[in-house]
């Protein structure tokens, strides 16, 4: 795909978003509620239509903290938000796919997001500043996305406690996801909680090998 527009002039580039923004637009204020939970094929595998939709605006949050190095303004803070909630969604979708129960928690200082995955569905519900229950990891808005895009190492960012993990045994429930689909967005993270419970190669290497 980057191959193939490689050439495209930014004016090509702006029309292209602009009609990918009407075109979800009008998928969230015409279609059917039905497509909502069509299984539909992703870069991540099969999830829900309604949640390929919201992987926009994950997508959306992380390249725009990729621009802020080429000096382009910091993403607004619901920007941010919204990508966090995407990407919650995305991953109980996957955890409800995989049949895997368990509750994770992304929380920033200004808000968080939770997913519940149980019985083979799931629900994302957003919760308040400073509540955490449960397995979770905690840190910037910024830093979690990025962490979990694999743009920053979160090893350092523990280590310094900029990002802080809860629970980790709860959150390696998840961890067959990352087996199952290793480009995960957030699967450093969970990597990362492999390695603080049994070192690089530990339980997640077990998991692995027992897979």
């Amino acid at each position: 795909m980057t191959a193939a527009h490689l050439d495209a002039s930014r004016s090509e580039v702006l029309d292209a978003l602009r009609r990918n923004r009407e075109a979800t637009a009008r998928y969230l204020a015409e279609e059917p509620e039905e497509l909502d939970t069509a299984p539909t094929v992703s870069v991540v595998g099969r999830i829900p239509l309604l949640s390929v939709v919201l992987g926009q605006a994950y997508e959306l949050a992380v390249h725009g903290l990729d621009l802020v190095s080429c000096g382009a303004p910091p993403p607004p803070p619901e920007v941010l938000q919204s990508g966090l909630a995407a990407l919650t969604d995305v991953t109980g979708a996957l955890a409800a796919s995989m049949s895997i129960d368990g509750e994770v928690t992304l929380a920033t200082p200004e808000d968080g997001w939770t997913f519940v995955s149980e019985a083979g569905g799931w629900t994302v519900r957003q919760v308040a500043a400073g509540r955490i229950d449960g397995p979770a990891v905690e840190g910037a808005a910024d830093l979690l996305l990025e962490a979990a895009s694999g743009r920053v190492n979160p090893v350092p960012a523990v280590a310094r406690r900029r990002l802080k993990i809860h629970d980790v045994g709860g959150l390696l429930q998840l961890a067959p996801i990352v087996q199952a689909v290793p480009g995960i967005p957030g699967g450093p993270i969970l990597q990362l909680a492999a390695r603080t419970v049994g070192g690089a190669g530990g339980m997640l290497g077990r998991l692995f090998r027992k897979g």
